[in-house]
């Protein structure tokens, strides 16, 4: 009876697609643009800033998780490393099997720093990766950032319309146990 449950275990498992997903990265953040007016309010004022920012930055992260047949799933987080803020959140994505993969990530905790300021909120990234290596992916990775919070001078205000965007470029070591 062990050797049949052992046979068994050993047959189904060699046709089973599912492992976890550890896949560490390193990015250059190329165009990261906020150029509007927002509007800001602290207690009962109300009031407007006009912020021009670009600029650029490397950047570490990465996402853990898992995947089944290609789809993948899990948390991202990724850090600048000029202090330009991180980000933290979840993922989808599938590696198709002709050596692309797509992704889709929603930061529930996203920071991005400023030369005097800091904004705090939510992003949306959307990537693609190219896995002509069979350890390594290129990727080209677009966010979008909704920020509702401004700090300035240490003082935290509420603002709206604060939508910064950013294209990255990277590489990652997408590693499947």
């Amino acid at each position: 009876m062990k050797t049949l449950l052992a046979f068994t275990l050993l047959v189904f498992s060699s046709f089973s697609n599912a492992s976890i997903l550890i896949e560490p990265q390193l990015a250059y953040a190329f165009s990261h643009k906020l150029d509007q007016t927002i509007t800001i309010t602290n207690g009962a004022a109300t009031g407007t800033t006009r912020v021009n920012s670009s600029g650029t930055a490397l950047e570490i992260g990465g996402r853990f998780g898992l995947e089944f047949f290609g789809l993948m799933a899990g948390a991202s987080y990724h850090k600048g490393l000029s202090d330009k803020g991180s980000n933290l959140g979840a993922f989808i994505g599938y590696e198709a099997p002709i050596l692309l993969r797509a992704w889709a990530a929603y930061h529930f905790d996203a920071e991005v720093n400023y030369d005097n300021t800091s904004t705090s909120g939510t992003s949306i990234e959307l990537g693609v990766g190219y896995t002509a290596l069979p350890l390594l992916s290129l990727n080209f990775i677009y966010r979008k950032y909704d920020m509702d919070e401004l700090t300035s001078a240490g003082v935290t205000y509420g603002a709206s319309d604060v939508t910064p965007t950013e294209l990255s470029i990277g590489i990652s070591l997408p590693l499947n146990i």
